[in-house]
């Protein structure tokens, strides 16, 4: 199942699988996921015409088609939509819904996406142990665009004379990830092609090569054992916590904030986080959720 969303990269991953359909001898399904109703007009109309664009492709070319979308219901999105993790969990909690158990996740990430992520991932401190998930090949995902660039990406599509829709939000530079997209990587890119692919493999190198920390204790952990752990050892503990609790994915944000709250100076604390519920007495500290 492919998932495409109408911008350029997904555009040109959907032309490649109907271009080369027969050679790979297999059948695809695609999936245009709708993230509903938002207040900016430009953002509405850009849902619309890429929902459309994907659409009239499928139409086109004898693709199936599938969207969260119903043009004869009173659509509305998920609340709290408002930030580029919510809308990432949207998407995906939609991608497993749909998807097939013998289906593989298509995705439209490139070199210039993965690239962006690794770089906020060390910007901001987080461990290494998800870039696995960044791989071309992971799991029941596959991104087979993942070495490609994105200024190869635009001359496929222009030689081709493919359709998309520009993300309105993509130019902002609000934001960490925009920053480096349009500003540090844009420029590194304009000095030589080359960088951005050595930079992403240096990086690969970098994570190869990194010793993986010695285990901490998942869901419960003494107070005492709490004390001696260093910083690093405390997010792995809460990251690791959480997924084994089936959290997916956690923004440092969050993890931080379990943090501060955890090494508060009460001896007896309890608070919430999504689904997981986080005790510290005056023994240990605990993670679990709740069974219905």
């Amino acid at each position: 199942m492919l998932a495409i969303s109408g911008g350029v990269d997904s555009m040109v991953l959907l032309h490649l699988f109907h271009k080369f359909q027969k050679q790979m001898q297999s059948q695809f399904r695609v999936l245009c996921v709708h993230h509903g109703l938002s207040p900016d007009k430009k953002i509405n109309e850009y849902r619309t015409e890429s929902l459309n664009c994907v659409q009239d492709f499928c139409k086109t070319y004898d693709v199936k088609f599938l969207t969260n979308f119903d043009p004869d219901s009173i659509f509305e999105p998920a609340t709290g939509l408002n930030s580029e993790q919510q809308l990432r969990d949207f998407r995906y909690g939609h991608f497993n819904a749909f998807k097939q158990d013998h289906e593989i996740l298509v995705l439209a990430h490139h070199l210039d996406d993965l690239l962006e992520t690794q770089m906020l991932d060390l910007i901001r401190g987080s461990h290494f142990e998800h870039w696995s998930q960044h791989k071309e090949h992971s799991g029941q995902i596959f991104r087979p665009l993942a070495h490609v660039s994105k200024e190869d990406i635009l001359q496929y599509a222009k030689e081709a004379k493919l359709q998309w829709c520009e993300d309105p939000t993509n130019q902002q530079s609000d934001s960490l990830r925009n920053w480096l997209r349009n500003g540090f990587l844009k420029e590194l890119s304009e000095k030589s092609k080359g960088l951005k692919a050595n930079l992403m493999k240096n990086l690969v190198k970098l994570y190869e090569h990194t010793p993986i920390l010695a285990p901490v204790a998942e869901l419960e952990i003494t107070a005492n054992s709490w004390l001696t752990l260093t910083q690093s050892d405390k997010q792995q503990f809460v990251l690791r916590s959480a997924r084994r609790l089936g959290l997916k994915s956690m923004t440092q944000g969050q993890i931080l904030d379990i943090l501060q709250k955890l090494d508060l100076g009460q001896k007896e604390i309890k608070f919430q986080t999504g689904p997981i519920f986080w005790i510290k007495t005056t023994d240990k500290i605990q993670a679990y959720r709740e069974t219905s």
